[in-house]
């Protein structure tokens, strides 16, 4: 099944890829985003080898792009040991519409990372409380083990017992924490700057981020509507799309959320299933699909079933309801009427009985003459 990364239009917009990217960043940048290795957690294994066969660089070019974006843009990291890369701000850009199959996602992706400081880095920065609770009970079960191992061995730092854990050294974890905190600052300011649109602006300071960031024991499972109902079908929808079509991405499920709103849950439901049956599977062609059924009124399975027998009843040349139109009503009723004043004319020539007898009589007379 394919699989569909998403990258925002104001990508091109963003002042620090203006400004500071050169030609080969904003290549490199896209790649690392949009390349096969990705995940919908922003951290996936992938080696030098494998970036360098797929962009056609060699080896050397690659090393040079990425140091040039761990150590100047600060937008990345690479952890050497487990081949792991992170995209600090891939929230940003991948993260619009929460819900249960991308928790789910986010959930088995995430369980299999090893280098678990990654997790941290790009949940704090998840907009979505649902799916930022989803990083939270990985990186805060990491931290609650290194506390423990620390309590342990006091005559050792915390950042000792965390790295031996996972197998890292202490200037690795030294470095990811720098980089850390200067990507915070960096992702907040850009955050600040990109929030206002359509005349209202919506800003987020640190402390607010922080703030958002901490566990809410009470707070509910959150749903991805009000409604229940409406959430139910939602997941139903996408978990049909996951196994008929391809991958439920999030700008999948807000496309079928749209659809749902826009049309109805049966709408919908029968556009995907009209995609798997015609072997047209794509979402441009559920769309379609659901565009027809609103023009139709078509919102319920009932008339959904009804015009489908209209239409094979119009292809088999017997529709019942179809309606003649008045020209051609015209046209009938006048060839109806040419053709009785010509029958009368014709039976109006035609001789009766006794003129016929007269005629043979003539005519047998004037053969004996």
């Amino acid at each position: 099944m394919s699989v569909y990364r998403t990258v925002q239009t104001d990508f091109w917009k963003d002042p620090k890829i203006m400004e500071e990217f050169t030609p080969e960043d904003k290549l490199f940048y896209l790649y690392l985003l949009t390349n096969p290795n990705t995940t919908q957690c922003g951290i996936y294994g992938i080696t030098k080898k494998e970036m360098a066969f797929q962009l056609g660089y060699s080896t050397e070019t690659v090393n040079a792009l990425m140091d040039r974006f761990i150590t100047y843009h600060k937008l990345i990291d690479y952890n050497v040991d487990t081949r792991e890369l992170v995209i600090f701000n891939w929230a940003k850009y991948n993260f619009k519409r929460g819900g249960k199959p991308v928790q789910d996602l986010i959930k088995s992706e995430l369980a299999k990372v090893k280098h678990q400081p990654y997790i941290e880095i790009v949940g704090k920065h998840v907009p979505i409380d649902g799916i930022r609770q989803v990083y939270e009970s990985y990186y805060v079960s990491y931290d609650e083990s290194c506390h423990e191992s620390y309590d342990e061995s006091p005559d050792e730092s915390p950042h000792q017992s965390c790295n031996e854990s996972t197998h890292e050294s202490s200037s690795k974890e030294s470095l990811n924490k720098a980089i850390q905190k200067t990507i915070d600052e960096s992702y907040h300011e850009s955050y600040d700057e990109s929030s206002e649109k359509n005349g209202q602006t919506e800003t987020k300071t640190k402390t607010e981020t922080k703030a958002e960031t901490k566990p809410q024991p009470q707070q509910k499972k959150e749903t991805l509507t009000n409604d229940a109902v409406v959430a139910d079908q939602l997941n139903d929808l996408a978990s049909f799309y996951q196994q008929n079509i391809s991958t439920a991405t999030p700008y999948v499920i807000g496309s079928l959320e749209d659809m749902i709103e826009d049309a109805s849950y049966e709408s919908v439901r029968y556009a995907l299933e009209q995609a798997v049956i015609q072997e047209k599977r794509t979402l441009k062609y559920v769309k379609r699909i659901v565009d027809r059924c609103i023009a139709q009124k078509l919102f319920t399975f009932d008339l959904i079933r009804l015009q489908e027998q209209k239409r094979q009843q119009q292809h088999a040349g017997t529709n019942p309801d179809a309606k003649t139109p008045e020209w051609l009503e015209k046209e009938e009723r006048e060839s109806r009427e040419h053709a009785a004043r010509k029958k009368a004319e014709l039976e109006a020539e035609v001789p009766d009985d006794a003129e016929l007898a007269k005629l043979m009589s003539e005519l047998k007379g004037g053969a004996s003459a």
